[in-house]
């Protein structure tokens, strides 16, 4: 048989046990929580950053790119940065003659061979409709010209697939590097790069 005081030490064994056990049980329900918690903010933060459509880096994420290459401490060492940018040709005409979904799909398709031709260090982005920009660091601007012809090639190489039937689709390009004074900034090499891609569609 029990003492009275061994019952007492059995009590509060227990007690302190069941405590134990429903604050396990408390942090392990925090820490689900929180858990579930991180990976919606990751979620948020993709679409942030993220163009919907073709899963890209969007605008807003190249403008806060070229506004950290544009900051002096960051600029002033950056040596040999490069842009490209380029559209597809008569994109319009795309939309107009298949509707906006097949515009859409050709966009996604585009999206899918730019990814498989860049390094897995760079980043493609979005610019807005059927206008996409790949920024390179340590690029001369010989080799940028490597790889925007290699994108050239890629996405006329052969017909996008969609759901109206395989539709040809080429690019026009322009490429501008940083100058060797530093002058200006990263949205300066931006700028230069539309400019040439103007010309590229003006000349055909």
């Amino acid at each position: 048989m029990y003492q009275i005081d061994e019952l007492q030490t059995i009590r509060q064994v227990a007690d302190q046990a069941a405590i134990a056990l429903t604050n396990a049980q408390h942090y392990q329900s925090l820490w689900h929580k929180q858990e579930a918690l991180r990976m919606q903010n990751n979620s948020v933060q993709l679409e942030i950053v993220r163009d919907d459509l073709t899963q890209l880096m969007n605008r807003r994420s190249l403008e806060r790119e070229l506004d950290q290459f544009s900051t002096k401490a960051v600029w002033a060492i950056q040596e040999n940065f490069c842009v490209i940018i380029f559209d597809i040709d008569y994109f319009k005409l795309v939309n107009d003659t298949y509707g906006h979904s097949v515009g859409d799909e050709v966009l996604q398709h585009l999206a899918q061979r730019l990814q498989r031709q860049l390094r897995k260090e760079t980043a493609a982005y979005r610019y807005g409709g059927e206008e996409f920009v790949v920024l390179l660091t340590e690029t001369t601007l010989t080799e940028a010209i490597d790889v925007a012809e290699r994108l050239r090639q890629a996405i006329r190489a052969e017909p996008m697939k969609t759901s109206a039937g395989e539709i040809n689709i080429t690019a026009s390009f322009g490429i501008a590097q940083q100058n060797s004074t530093h002058d200006g900034n990263a949205w300066d090499v931006l700028q230069r790069a539309d400019r040439a891609l103007d010309e590229a569609k003006r000349q055909g």
